[in-house]
């Protein structure tokens, strides 16, 4: 009986050292997502505002260009901002005295990471799983040998 007790102690007290995750086998995923904006511009008429001068401002100096372009036959631009910088980005779309002006609000942290996380269903689960392999083989040895 002495014996039976040590081993469910000595398996409770694993239990609740170890992290459930080392228990689980869990799978962790981490991702980064590196954002990019399509901007199309179109003219009053709907024709796209192809081969239109961009240029973009970034939140910290509003007044000096972050860098520029030319949008394509379809009117469109492929933005990808430098995320560190969180805030208003300004596009200005300009051809032949014609163009306009989109306001981006880009957040602080677009690069993001994730796990897989298990449910508490499945953590209780895990742990019933794991004290009744304990039992069983506390069982085990505490049987009478013939």
């Amino acid at each position: 009986m002495k014996r039976l007790t040590l081993i469910l102690i000595l398996a409770l007290l694993w239990v609740n050292i170890l992290p459930l995750t080392v228990l689980a086998h869990g799978v962790e995923f981490k991702y980064e997502s590196n954002s990019s904006y399509l901007i199309t511009g179109f003219f009053d008429d709907g024709s796209p505002l192809s081969a239109a001068q961009v240029t973009i401002y970034a939140p910290d100096d509003p007044k000096k260009p972050w860098g520029t372009g030319i949008s394509d036959e379809q009117g469109q631009y492929l933005l990808t901002p430098d995320l560190t910088k969180p805030g208003i980005w300004t596009v200005q779309f300009r051809k032949a005295g014609h163009g306009g002006t989109i306001n981006l609000d880009i957040g602080g942290q677009m690069g993001s990471s994730s796990s897989t996380a298990h449910s508490t269903t499945q953590i209780v689960l895990m742990v019933i799983a794991v004290l009744w392999g304990f039992v069983g083989t506390a069982l085990y040895f505490k049987r009478e040998r013939r």
